[in-house]
């Protein structure tokens, strides 16, 4: 590609409620995409947003990324809040070659989505081999939004069981769901990967802290001050309503504890939710409901929901 034709897409933000340094009380992460390829040009961190941006650009400028070459771009999009920033250090950059346009606009949802995926990367979460896209997430939002208004906590507690058998494209996966909250400690849903609910959090003793087996996915609503923000971003992003202030929680859990959403799994909670809600409260316990679900790229959900 010619460099009068290159873009970078530049994100600099706090990220100190996620990613802690020794040394610093704020930590910025600066990425830098090539628009065209998606490819990381630089990943850098610093105590300000100009210090992240003055190293990311330096890296950016001098070592290529093969088949990329380095060299300046002709565009840059980033935040309309950072266009300040990522101009100035521009210009400090590159005193004597001509400056790219900076857009401040919102950057797409890709580009964000693999913001997301590299701080929970330095926060010690397991990346997935394949992610979910804007599709899927906005999927998941959505039923997110509709499990938080029906309030499935107010009928069930976390001693009822609902089996679960659920096809994504014909391939099909089993899982116990727990709806959360009916003690109002912690709203939301598990599913627990099998037929039957896992024996180590069936007998575990008060006050013992047992994981959730491997395969588990979860789903919580917290307060969003309490909520990294990169999880917020998200929501905000996949059309959580900016008047709501609970913020929704997806993990996987791994062999190295929680771990982020690969498309698969988003898809199987997606199915999930629509599960359970579909599961009316006084539906008969031995009386199985299921339904058809079409997710996105023309992928079909189906599911059957039978109270344990």
């Amino acid at each position: 590609m010619r460099e009068s034709e290159r873009t970078w897409i530049v994100l600099a933000r706090d990220v100190s409620r996620s990613v802690r340094l020794a040394d610093a009380s704020t930590v910025v992460l600066c990425l830098v995409l090539d628009a065209a390829t998606g490819f990381a040009l630089a990943t850098t961190v610093g105590p300000s947003r100009r210090k992240a941006c003055r190293d990311a650009f330096a890296t950016a400028l001098a070592e290529p990324v093969p088949p990329l070459d380095a060299a300046p771009p002709a565009r840059v999009i980033t935040d309309v809040e950072h266009r300040g920033d990522v101009q100035a250090e521009l210009e400090r950059q590159l005193p004597d070659r001509r400056l790219p346009d900076v857009d401040g606009v919102t950057p797409q949802p890709e580009a964000e989505d693999v913001f997301d995926s590299l701080v929970g990367h330095m926060c010690g979460r397991r990346q997935p081999e394949q992610f979910p896209t804007p599709d899927d997430w906005r999927m998941l939002m959505g039923l997110a939004n509709s499990f938080r208004d029906a309030e499935p906590w107010t009928a069930w507690s976390d001693t009822v069981h609902h089996q679960l058998t659920i096809r994504v494209d014909g391939t099909e996966a089993r899982f116990v769901a727990v709806v959360l909250g009916h003690e109002g400690i912690q709203r939301g849903l598990a599913m627990y990967p099998g037929e039957r609910f896992p024996n180590e959090l069936q007998y575990a003793e008060p006050g013992q802290t047992v994981m959730p087996p491997d395969g588990t996915l979860l789903f919580y609503l917290d307060p969003s001050a309490e909520v990294p923000a990169e999880y917020v971003g998200k929501a905000r992003r996949y059309g959580w309503s900016d008047d709501v202030d609970d913020i929704p929680i997806t993990l996987i859990m791994g062999p190295d504890g929680a771990a982020d959403l690969g498309a698969l799994e988003c898809r199987h909670l997606t199915v999930g939710m629509a599960a359970i809600l579909n599961r009316v409260p006084g539906t008969e316990p031995g009386v199985p409901t299921g339904g058809v679900l079409p997710l996105a790229h023309g992928a079909q959900g189906e599911y059957t929901a039978l109270q344990g």
